[in-house]
C-alpha cells in the first residue's frame, strides 16, 4: 500500500540538503558572534518562569503565556481635589 501511495504521490519532494553543505548562510553570523559583535532588534515581552530549560515547546507555550491578556494590577483612575 504504501508503494502505491508513493507512485500516486503529486507533490514534490524536498530534497534533503545537510547543514553542512550551506555553511556560506552562516558564515557571517558565525564570524558576529564569535567578535560578539552581533545585534539583535528584539522586543521584551516580560519574565515567567518554566519548569524545564529544552524543548521548542517550552519556549512556545511561554511566549502564548506571556502575549495572553491578563489583568493588569495598575487597572485604576485616581483622583484627588483639594477645597478650602
Amino acid at each position: 500500500m504504501q508503494s502505491l501511495k508513493r507512485r500516486l504521490s503529486f507533490r514534490k519532494k524536498k530534497e534533503h540538503v545537510p547543514a553542512c553543505s550551506k555553511p556560506h548562510q552562516w558564515q557571517e553570523d558565525e564570524k558576529k558572534v564569535r567578535e560578539g559583535t552581533c545585534c539583535y532588534q528584539v522586543k521584551y515581552l516580560g519574565y515567567i518562569e518554566v519548569f524545564d530549560s529544552r524543548g521548542m515547546h517550552i519556549c512556545e507555550e511561554a511566549v502564548k503565556a506571556l502575549k495572553a491578556p491578563r489583568p493588569s494590577d495598575m487597572d485604576g483612575y485616581l483622583s484627588s481635589r483639594v477645597s478650602g
